[in-house]
């Protein structure tokens, strides 16, 4: 079966209804059968289970948001194998929007732009100082809740000290320049996706809006991003400042994530606000 339908069984969980589908696997809405309680399940795909290497990934991401508690940090609580050799997580159940949907359908003012960077700041610290890069940070995979957000879908991240694979890994319109390129990662690869996020978030657009990938590749080795301060006139100078290094091309003149939130925690929100309307 490659996919389930409403009341089939995963386990002890009951599905309702399928809510997504990857790049490795198909989320489902379930609910367990006796004492009630919600939960997502993420199923890999059937044309990849019989691949190890992307099997291990889901035992992976299991194994890894285990060590990162944190209430930002997605929690999963169960791994599991279906009769057919398909993995399967179960995790928590976010009652959210996604920040892509988000924005899709709104522009979020200053202040508010820079208080959500500043909560994504916070479950990259964790990782980071576990030395845990996430490899995939995109819109797509923070849900916003009322007082944080939750960062998601770990299958892809990597420890600093891990091999580049040789071909881009992540999201080619987030992806840092040395992760277009394959290469070995750290924390400074989610702190470009921050940066690039950013600037959604401030100015309604990405850095580099191309459409096709060798386009995006070209873009984030080679060419700057437009000036902030062409995009938004009275924008604070530390701010411009911040979002100029966090896209810088070589990692080592990006800054880490305790400076992106020490500069973040300097801006004053009414000033945002006024400058905003004086722009």
């Amino acid at each position: 079966m490659s996919y389930f339908a409403r009341g089939d069984q995963i386990g002890d969980w009951t599905i309702a209804r399928r809510i997504g589908r990857g790049g490795m696997g198909v989320v489902y809405a379930a609910q367990h059968e006796l004492i009630g309680k919600r939960v997502a399940i993420k199923v890999i795909r059937s044309e990849l289970r019989q691949d190890p290497s992307l099997v291990e990934r889901f035992v992976h991401e299991a194994r890894v948001v285990n060590q990162l508690t944190h209430p930002s940090i997605v929690d999963i609580f169960h791994i599991g194998w279906l009769d057919d050799g398909r993995v399967y997580l179960v995790m928590e159940f976010l009652m959210a929007r996604t920040l892509a949907q988000h924005l899709r359908d709104e522009r979020y003012a200053p202040d508010r732009a820079i208080e959500l960077i500043a909560r994504l700041c916070e479950p990259l610290a964790v990782a980071h100082a576990h030395r845990v890069v996430h490899r995939d940070l995109k819109p797509g995979n923070v849900f916003v809740l009322d007082d944080r957000v939750k960062l998601i879908d770990w299958g892809l991240c990597a420890f600093d000290d891990e091999p580049g694979p040789g071909t881009l890994v992540g999201t080619p319109r987030y992806a840092a320049p040395e992760q277009a390129q394959g290469r070995a990662v750290d924390g400074r690869a989610d702190i470009y996706a921050l940066g690039a996020i950013a600037y959604e978030l401030l100015f309604g657009r990405v850095p580099f809006a191309y459409v096709e990938i060798g386009d995006l590749v070209r873009g984030h080795l080679h060419e700057a991003p437009p000036p902030p301060r062409d995009l938004w006139r009275e924008i604070p100078v530390a701010l411009e400042e911040l979002m100029i290094a966090m896209l810088a091309k070589d990692p080592a003149h990006r800054p880490n994530v305790g400076q992106v939130q020490a500069t973040l925690a300097g801006l004053d929100p009414d000033e945002l606000r006024a400058r905003r309307l004086a722009a």
